[in-house]
């Protein structure tokens, strides 16, 4: 393994963007002026400090000029990103265990829709536990998602919890909120045609405690689309429980397997075959997972 591939893999960020910049012979200047072609305004001093490890991107601004620095030095999408992991602290600490990835790692586009939609702070609703069914219609598109989550809040007076969907075909139209079962009701969402991503809030019948579990119940439904072939989740934070279920109907496809990711982009590690049952749907389990990424993928032919 190279020197790069070492220190992009264990960090810590310092070194590898260190690394990163002396592998592509630039120097700090015209890494700046790179970035700015970018739309992206950095200081020298400031990619002075983040090399020698004296400050570090924490700023939603900062970390779009992370993104911006990977593709100037030509590194895989968010490995620099992913070696930032949580925030430091700053007064009150929420609930930041190791491994823990950011929001703008997982849905890098859902920055300026979680401001439009004044998102809680990041940690301070925790996922505990989640349960998907996901509902495939006769065109082999998404017909209908139902959530079950149990979180916990990690502050005091927890009031919403955001929810993200980003459908394949970003032509599409938005995926809708049909309704919340029970634990709350649903709020306002916010959709991207660039990108197919969806952000929409479920407003908890009461607000949370610190410590307090919860179970929300929620159901998205889609308008019709193209064939989908896997289906995954992003945590931010390690997650007791996954489970997914996907009904494919009468005609299932011919294989499906598990896989398992570290960040959007990432390489997928296969992790193992799922069995499609007489009832044309696929279930799998994940007990104890780290943050990243679970899915499943199938083949149609």
């Amino acid at each position: 393994m190279t020197e790069l591939g070492r220190v992009l893999r264990d960090g810590p960020f310092s070194t590898a963007l260190a690394v990163a910049v002396e592998r592509s012979g630039l120097t700090l200047d015209r890494l700046r002026e790179r970035l700015a072609e970018r739309g992206v305004t950095v200081s020298r001093t400031t990619l002075s400090y983040w090399r020698s490890g004296r400050s570090r991107p924490e700023r939603a601004g900062s970390l779009d000029a992370v993104t911006a620095l990977e593709d100037v030095l030509g590194l895989p999408r968010a490995s620099l990103l992913v070696l930032l992991g949580p925030r430091r602290a700053r007064g009150r600490w929420l609930d930041h265990p190791q491994g823990t990835l950011t929001r703008h790692t997982l849905w890098p586009d859902a920055g300026p829709m979680l401001d439009h939609l004044a998102a809680p702070r990041e940690g301070e609703v925790v996922t505990r536990s989640v349960h998907d069914v996901l509902r495939l219609g006769p065109e082999r598109s998404e017909r209908a998602l139902r959530v079950r989550l149990v979180v916990e809040a990690s502050a005091e007076q927890c009031h919403r919890l955001p929810v993200f969907y980003q459908v394949d075909s970003p032509e599409r139209d938005a995926p809708r909120l049909a309704r919340v079962h029970f634990g709350g009701r649903g709020g306002r969402s916010v959709y991207d045609h660039r990108t197919g991503l969806m952000v929409a809030e479920v407003l908890f019948d009461r607000p949370l405690r610190r410590g307090e579990l919860a179970v929300v119940d929620y159901e998205l439904e889609f308008p019709p689309g193209g064939e989908l072939c896997t289906y995954h989740r992003r945590f931010f934070r390690p997650v007791r429980e996954h489970v997914i279920v996907v009904e494919f109907g009468p005609r299932p496809p011919a294989r499906c397997h598990r896989f398992t990711q570290r960040v959007p982009g990432g390489p997928e590690r296969p992790d193992g075959e799922v069995w499609i049952g007489g009832t044309g749907a696929a279930q799998s389990v994940w007990t104890d997972l780290p943050p990243g990424i679970t899915g499943l993928r199938w083949d149609w032919s």
